[in-house]
């Protein structure tokens, strides 16, 4: 309710989208380890390696950005609510016996 942000929502969208691109990505045979070299234009990511990496952006990015869309949606509508944070509810007060008379000792 209180937390309109929209660059907090593109954070966790980036979150999630980044990592997740990087992951896919598969090394070429022609990559050589400690220390890593692909080739070029960097080095350390081949041409290939770099278009992978722009493919699962886009995909993670499509997919991911519309369920946030939805997710939206639905939060506006009053479909689903958001969870309350802030602090706890208030402990329960202590019961007391109904009536005096016998207790257990514990």
């Amino acid at each position: 309710e209180g937390d309109d942000n929209p660059m907090q929502k593109m954070g966790v969208l980036s979150a999630f989208v980044l990592p997740r691109a990087l992951f896919l990505v598969d090394m070429p045979a022609e990559c050589t380890p400690a220390p890593l070299s692909c080739g070029p234009p960097l080095g350390y990511f081949s041409w290939s390696m770099l278009l992978q990496v722009a493919k699962q952006l886009a995909i993670g990015g499509v997919t991911l950005g519309a369920s946030l869309y939805g997710l939206e949606r639905a939060f506006a509508s009053g479909l689903v609510r958001r969870f309350r944070g802030g602090q706890a509810a208030p402990p329960a007060p202590p019961v007391e016996p109904a009536q005096e008379g016998f207790r257990f000792p514990w």
